[in-house]
C-alpha cells in the first residue's frame, strides 16, 4: 500500500486456526523477507494485527525473518 502508487490486496489460501484477522504489510518488506528466507513453503506466525509477524521456512528452523504490520 503506497499513496503514490495505489493500493493492492491479495487473498491467499492458508492453513489457519484461530479467530478471523485482518492484517496488512508493506509489500516491499514482505518481498525482501521472502527473498532472504528463500523457501518454497513458509510459516507466517503472528499474535494479532499489531504484533510483528515471523516468517520461518517449514524445513529450516535456523532461518527467521520478522515483518511489522501496518495500521489499517
Amino acid at each position: 500500500n503506497n499513496p503514490d502508487l495505489g493500493e493492492a490486496r491479495e487473498e491467499l489460501d492458508v492453513d489457519y486456526a484461530g479467530e478471523d484477522l485482518s492484517i496488512a504489510f508493506n509489500a516491499r518488506y514482505v518481498m525482501d523477507a521472502l527473498n532472504a528466507v528463500r523457501a518454497k513453503e513458509i510459516c507466517l506466525g503472528f499474535q494479532d494485527s499489531m504484533s510483528p509477524a515471523r516468517i520461518v521456512p517449514t524445513d529450516d528452523d535456523d532461518t527467521l525473518a520478522v515483518v511489522m504490520p501496518m495500521r489499517v
